[in-house]
């Protein structure tokens, strides 16, 4: 169906039909009852399989009109506003490599819809993508490429029309309607961030900055030559100091904190929203990469060797600590349609798997 594109007109995208089926392996239930009329209104169900937008279990139903054959003998599924599956699906592709490259977007169905003319692009979020104009510089050889970006950054939406114009030395995508943006400094690019429409909203004051989640993004300051790190809100109102050495959130409003640069001896603890403990002792090595906000992390025992365990986003103990290490780490269960968090606790070289529940 290679030969088969879509085309626009009146504000509708019409979709060739069986190219549409074919190539996203859709299955579609139609009423007996229904006409497949040029004029007809109708709606259908149709089943995604998983890596789609929808889920495989997952049924949704879309109105559809004038499903026609009007343009010669192939058939249309023109959809009465432009599909959130089909029309924001744009997948970013790169021509050169190296020191040459070329940036642009294609759409599901392999149709280029924002040319290739950038040096640097991202993928699209909240409905506007990096582009940048500038250029590659490095070396590549012994099976290794080491290059470097370095010019000018700016936003584009999914039509490509330029919405913030390209004048930062460093951006970010967009998340919770906020985007981290830099600016050169004397010494290095500083940041700060904006909204949709370009304002500088957050000043670019920050040696780093991690994008918003749940209303929070962690910052970084330089403080007596050492990097000191924080939080603030959407505001820009602080919500911990630029004091710890460490700090990353939780889904679930919670923030672990550390002491210490290096991640072996780290001290840290887990703060509540107002900054509270929650845990009344420190622990070590932690690693909160569970999906629901689980992290495994270590103490003490008596004769100072350390015991591994598992928290969850709350600071409760799940599992205690008895270990010699666990790793937790976050899964597709396709059967389930969801993910699921699993583990492996080691003992005296033995291992113990587990899993991890939502919630606890």
């Amino acid at each position: 169906m290679t030969d088969v594109f879509s085309y626009t007109g009146a504000e509708r995208a019409a979709i060739p039909v069986w190219a549409v089926f074919i190539r996203t392996a859709v299955s579609v239930t139609r009423t007996p009852a229904v006409r497949w009329s040029s004029r007809s209104s109708m709606t259908m169900p149709i089943v995604f399989p998983m890596g789609l937008p929808w889920s495989a279990k997952e049924k949704r139903t879309i109105a559809v009109s004038d499903l026609s054959i009007a343009r010669g003998v192939k058939s249309y599924l023109v959809f009465m506003r432009m599909s959130p599956v089909f029309h924001r699906a744009l997948s970013r592709v790169q021509e050169g490599t190296d020191s040459v490259r070329r940036y642009g977007y294609v759409d599901t169905l392999g149709q280029v819809v924002i040319p290739l003319k950038y040096d640097y692009a991202r993928d699209f979020s909240e409905g506007m993508a990096v582009v940048a104009k500038g250029e590659w510089s490095g070396k590549s050889g012994y099976g290794k490429r080491d290059f470097e970006f370095t010019g000018k950054y700016g936003f584009i939406d999914r039509r490509g029309n330029e919405v913030i114009a390209p004048i930062y030395d460093g951006a970010a995508d967009f998340s919770e309607v906020l985007a981290a943006v830099g600016q050169m400094g004397k010494y290095y690019v500083r940041w700060g961030f904006i909204d949709a429409a370009g304002t500088l909203v957050i000043p670019c004051k920050y040696y780093e900055v991690s994008s918003f989640r749940n209303g929070r993004a962690v910052v970084c300051i330089v403080s007596g030559g050492a990097l000191k790190y924080g939080s603030i809100d959407r505001n820009g109102r602080e919500i911990l100091p630029c004091i710890y050495d460490w700090v990353q959130h939780t889904p679930f409003g919670t923030t672990w904190v550390g002491e210490g640069e290096d991640f072996a001896s780290r001290a840290c603890t887990l703060l509540d929203v107002s900054g509270k403990p929650l845990i009344d002792y420190k622990v070590y090595q932690v690693n909160p990469s569970g999906k629901f906000g689980h992290a495994s992390a270590a103490v003490p025992d008596s004769t100072g060797l350390l015991r591994f365990g598992v928290l969850d986003g709350r600071g409760r103990v799940i599992v205690p600590f008895e270990y010699d290490d666990i790793t937790i780490f976050s899964e597709w269960d396709s059967a389930a349609a969801a993910y699921v968090e699993r583990g492996i606790a080691e003992v005296k070289g033995k291992k113990y798997p587990f899993a991890l529940r939502r919630g606890e």
